[in-house]
C-alpha cells in the first residue's frame, strides 16, 4: 500500500479495534508514538511489531529529543541528556573534542534504541536558538544561542542517528526560538527582518542540507511577518516550496507539526489536513490527540477529496515518504571541517586538559541524573 500522507497516533499500549481499522486506511501513512503509548521496551516492541502485521510498510516515529522530551520516560529506557546540554559541554571547551564524543555516545546509543526498536524517525534535532522561549528556551529543548554551534553540534547528532539507521528531522523551520509563545496553546508572530532571519536563523538548515543531515524538516506553526505576513510556516508555499525546496534545495520530506496545535489553528481539523498537504507544502501531516471518530472521519474526507481530484499526492511525494520507510544504517562520511581536534597533552597543557575532564564528567553526571519531565 502506498503511503498515506497522514501520521496518526494510539491511545494506548495496544491497537484498539478502532484503530485496527485506522491504521488500514489508505490515507494513513505513518505513526508517532507518544508517552503514553510506552509502558516498558518488551510492551512497546510488541505494539510497533503489531502496528507493523497490520501496515509492514508504514513509517513510525517519535519525539526522542531527550530532557523534557523524552517520550519513552519509563523504567528500562535512557534518559538522554537534554539539546542545551550539549551545547554547555560544547561552551566547557569549544576547541577540544569532547562535546563531540559527547554528542556521539548519546546520539549512538539513542540511534542503536530506536533502530532495534524499529522505528523510523526521530523527530529531532531541535534547531532553534537558545532563548526567552518558554517551549525552547525554557525546556532546554535547543543546543545553543550561536547558529555556527547550533550546526556544528547538530550535524554530530544526526550524523549518529543515521549511521544506525534513523532518519532524523530538523525543526522547527524557520526558529521557534524567537517567539516566546508556546505554538501548542498561542498563535505565534515573529517580525524579525528578513536579513536577521537569513543570517542567523536559516543556516543551521542551510548547512545540514547540503551535508545531507536532514531526512526531514518539521515546519513551525509560526507566522514569520517579513516572509509570509499572510501563513504561518507550516503553510506557507513561499517557506516550503519557494525557499526550502528551491532556494536551499532540500529534497526530503517535510512534516507538519502536529495540526492539533492551536499556532495551527486555521479552522476544522479537516481544513487544517487539506490545507497541509494539498496545496503541495507537507509530504505529510501529523494529526495527533483526537477522538478516534473524528481521525475516522479527516481519513475518509481527505480520502473524497483525492477521488474527486481536489487533492493529488505527488509522485515525488510518495517517493520521499518511501525512503522514510526504509530502515537501513547509512554508510557516514565525516564532516572534518566541523569535527575539532582533540589538543595534543603536554606539560602546558595537560593541566587545563584535566580541568575540562572534570568538568565534562561532572556536566555529563548532572545531565544523566535529571528528573525529566514529559511534555505532551
Amino acid at each position: 500500500m502506498p503511503h498515506g500522507p497522514l501520521m496518526i497516533d494510539l491511545v494506548g499500549y495496544e491497537i484498539s479495534k478502532e484503530e485496527e481499522t485506522i491504521l488500514q486506511h489508505p490515507m494513513v501513512g505513518g505513526v508517532i508514538l507518544f508517552f503514553k503509548n510506552c509502558k516498558n521496551p518488551k510492551q512497546l516492541k510488541e505494539l510497533i511489531s503489531a502496528i507493523r502485521t497490520l501496515r509492514p510498510e508504514i513509517i513510525i516515529a517519535v519525539d526522542r529529543e531527550g530532557g523534557n522530551v523524552q517520550r519513552f520516560q519509563k523504567p528500562g529506557f535512557r534518559c538522554y541528556p537534554a539539546a542545551r546540554v550539549y551545547g554547555e559541554v560544547y561552551d566547557l571547551d569549544p576547541h577540544s573534542d569532547f562535546w563531540v564524543k559527547f554528542t556521539r555516545k548519546y546520539a549512538e546509543e539513542m540511534g542503536d534504541e530506536l533502530s532495534a526498536l524499529g522505528i523510523n524517525i526521530n523527530l529531532a534535532p531541535v534547531l532553534d536558538s537558545h532563548s526567552e522561549s518558554e517551549v525552547i528556551g525554557g525546556m532546554d529543548r535547543a543546543f545553543h544561542t550561536d547558529p555556527y554551534v547550533r550546526t556544528q553540534i547538530a550535524s554530530v547528532f544526526t550524523e549518529s542517528l543515521q549511521k544506525k539507521g534513523v532518519k532524523t528531522a530538523g525543526k522547527h523551520f524557520i526558529d521557534h526560538g524567537v517567539c516566546e509563545g508556546d505554538s501548542h496553546v498561542t498563535k505565534p508572530v515573529c517580525d524579525l527582518d528578513k536579513q536577521t532571519l537569513f543570517k542567523r536563523h536559516i543556516p543551521p538548515y542551510q548547512e545540514l542540507i547540503r551535508q545531507g543531515r536532514l531526512d526531514v524538516i518539521m515546519p513551525a506553526h509560526i507566522t514569520y511577518t517579513a516572509i509570509d505576513p499572510e501563513n504561518t510556516a507550516g503553510f506557507s508555499k513561499i517557506w516550503l516550496n519557494d525557499i526550502l525546496r528551491t532556494q536551499l534545495g532540500f529534497k526530503g520530506a517535510i512534516i507538519s507539526d502536529c495540526l492539533s496545535m492551536t499556532g495551527a489553528d486555521i479552522g476544522d481539523m479537516k481544513s487544517r489536513v487539506v490545507r497541509a498537504v494539498a496545496e503541495g507544502c507537507c509530504d505529510m501531516a501529523i494529526m495527533a490527540n483526537q477522538p478516534r471518530p473524528l481521525v475516522l472521519e479527516v481519513l475518509n474526507h481527505l480520502q473524497a477529496e483525492q477521488l474527486e481530484g481536489r487533492f493529488v499526492q505527488s509522485v515525488q511525494s510518495q517517493a520521499r515518504l518511501a525512503i522514510l520507510a526504509s530502515r537501513h544504517k547509512q554508510e557516514i562520511t565525516h564532516c572534518s571541517s566541523f569535527i575539532p581536534q582533540a589538543p595534543k597533552v603536554n606539560n602546558n597543557t595537560a593541566h587545563s586538559w584535566s580541568g575540562t575532564l572534570i568538568n565534562y564528567g561532572a556536566k555529563a553526571l548532572v545531565a544523566a541524573g535529571l528528573f525529566f519531565i514529559e511534555y505532551k
